[in-house]
């Protein structure tokens, strides 16, 4: 079974003004407790990225994530069920419809529909490795 995600990126520290990227395909990913303006890279916004930050709960205390790190929401990545992730947190409940809607724009792919018990595109929480089959 295959999951698809959005991959995290800092683009070199540059952000979406790395050459050849599309700002309008990605967002700020942060951690709680950290103003997301402080995240922006002077340009970035009037160059297309728009789309309302998306605030993580980091799964640990020690965590970090860079300033300069964003969703591509453009690219989608298959990863199987039994692939060990690292859990870096989960997405804000009330941010959850935000997320969704930016992959659907992104994507073109139609509603996707949330409940609580799901997964968060950021989390691997209920992942142990005897929970899934090897393949």
């Amino acid at each position: 079974m295959l999951i698809r995600v959005s991959g995290l990126g800092t683009f070199s520290g540059r952000g979406t003004l790395k050459v050849g990227c599309n700002p309008v395909e990605h967002t700020i990913v942060y951690f709680s407790g950290t103003d997301p303006a402080s995240c922006y890279i002077p340009g970035e916004y009037e160059s297309g990225m728009t789309k309302e930050p998306i605030e993580v709960v980091p799964a640990e205390q020690n965590l970090s994530i860079r300033r300069e790190s964003r969703i591509r929401f453009g690219k989608v990545y298959p990863i199987e069920m039994n692939v060990k992730v690292k859990d870096i947190g989960r997405v804000r409940d009330d941010q959850i419809s935000a997320l969704l809607s930016f992959w659907q724009q992104e994507n073109h792919r139609p509603n996707l529909a949330y409940t609580p018990s799901s997964s968060t595109a950021l989390s691997s929480n209920d992942w142990s490795p005897n929970s899934h089959p090897s393949q």
